[in-house]
Parts: C-alpha cells; sequence; structure tokens
C-alpha cells in the first residue's frame, strides 16, 4: 500500500482532468507536471470515456454510480457534495464522484447511485480518494482489499471524513515527483494532479480574498513582495518614499 496524507495549508492547487481516449502517467507528468499525481475514476476501458459523474472545469461527463463525491472550489478547496448541485454551482471548478462513495462526515457510507457492481465490489487493487478537516488523503494498494476493508482503512488508518472509490486493477498509480510508488499499466481517461506551494510560499488573505504570495513571517509579521500585489491587480504607489497599495477596480 502506498499512501499521501497531504496538509491542506501545504496545498496550492488541486486539479482534475478528464482526457477523452485516456493518458499514460508518463503523458500527464509530462504535459501537466504536477508534484503528486494519481489516477482517478472508474472509465470505459474500450473507449477510453469517463463513464462517473464528473465535472472538469465545469465541463460535464459521465452518467453512472453515486451522485454524491467530492468537488473543489477555486484552486484547492474541497467540499462533499452532489452532483446536481456541483453541475449549477459556477463555484464547483471540478468533481468526481464514488464509484462507490465509502466515507461520509466520518462514518463509513458505501453509496453505490445508480450503479451496483458485483465486479468492482470483490477484492481488487484499490485507489481512493479522500480528506478531512486538515489533510487530502491519498491510498493506493498493491494487494486486493474490499470496499469495507479500504473504507475502514481510511477511516481508522488516515482519519478521514469523506472519501471515495475510485478506478483499481492496472489503472492504480501513484506518483510524487519522479518517484512512482505504484505504477499505471494503462492510459487513464481521468487523473489527480496535486500542486504543492513552495517552502516560502503561503496562502494571504488581502481585502477577504486569498491569494499564494511568495512571503516570510518575522516577529509575527508578514512580509510580501510589493511586485507580488501588482500582479494580483493592486497599484502600487509611492510619497516620499513610503509605498502605498489601492485595492483594484471592480
Amino acid at each position: 500500500m502506498a499512501s499521501q496524507l497531504i496538509p491542506l495549508n501545504k496545498i496550492k492547487k488541486i486539479d482534475i482532468i478528464n482526457i477523452q481516449g485516456g493518458m499514460t502517467y508518463a503523458q500527464v507528468m509530462d504535459k501537466y507536471k504536477p508534484d503528486i499525481l494519481m489516477n482517478l475514476a472508474l472509465y470505459d476501458a474500450s473507449s477510453g470515456t469517463n463513464i462517473v459523474n464528473m465535472e472538469d472545469e465545469n465541463k460535464l461527463s459521465g452518467y453512472l454510480f453515486s451522485n454524491y463525491g467530492i468537488g473543489i472550489k477555486e484552486n484547492k478547496e474541497l467540499c462533499w457534495i452532489n452532483y446536481a448541485n456541483a453541475k449549477t454551482n459556477s463555484s464547483i471548478r471540478d468533481f468526481v464522484a464514488g464509484a462507490p462513495t465509502l466515507i461520509s462526515n466520518g462514518k463509513i457510507n458505501i453509496d453505490w447511485g445508480n450503479k451496483y457492481s458485483d465486479y468492482v465490489n470483490g477484492k481488487h487493487k484499490r485507489t481512493v480518494f479522500g480528506f478531512n478537516d486538515t489533510h487530502l488523503i491519498l491510498i493506493v494498494t498493491d494487494n486486493e482489499m474490499t470496499l469495507k476493508e479500504v473504507a475502514n482503512t481510511g477511516l481508522n488508518n488516515f482519519g478521514a471524513k469523506y472519501m471515495i472509490n475510485c478506478d483499481g486493477g492496472g489503472s492504480c498509480h501513484l506518483q510524487v515527483g519522479d518517484k512512482i510508488h505504484i505504477k499505471s499499466t494503462r492510459k487513464n481517461a481521468s487523473w489527480l494532479l496535486i500542486y504543492l506551494k513552495d517552502d516560502n510560499e503561503m496562502t494571504v488573505k488581502v481585502d477577504g480574498k486569498e491569494y499564494e504570495f511568495e512571503a516570510f513571517i518575522k516577529d509575527g509579521v508578514t512580509y510580501i513582495k510589493l511586485r507580488d500585489f501588482e500582479q494580483a491587480g493592486y497599484t502600487i504607489g509611492y510619497s516620499n518614499g513610503v509605498p502605498s497599495i489601492d485595492k483594484p477596480k471592480k
């Protein structure tokens, strides 16, 4: 078993990609260059087409399995939501449903939705995706497990509050940088991409909006480069050598 327990405050962006015909892990790494890569949803292997309810950059696909799953707002905010609400909420950029769901609100809840599969319900190598209030949780197994077994692992070993089952078997893949923990042998139709902050990068809230700035803290004061404010749309002015920052025009 390979796993990644990633503090949410260390994540810069979480992205779901859905590719007609599928892509290998090497193609994804070369094109998108994520820090962490994991395979995602069940798909039709004959056509390389996603079949699970999904949203990629507000583009909808899929029609099978659970209506509930994990949504992503803006760059990285995770939420547990149903597909109907995700597709009508423009702030939900990406969404992937469970096939089936495994954990909901801190309790095991195996919910199949409109598609039950004896095959998926058997013992397989598993890929599961979840989160709690502080961490993103990625688990990929190289041993065969039932859904209940992997759900118990997610809940009891990793403290998952929400978790879904993804595609397993030969699709299973977990990679951190150049290090491949478990390698996929397929062109998967969808992938989960994680981008991490640099060591000196942090989330800074200005006028109620969050920005990812290069910053450091000294004596309780957060220091940020003025040019980063300019890139965020603020106007920098100077009076007698003292800078001032004007809010961006709406």
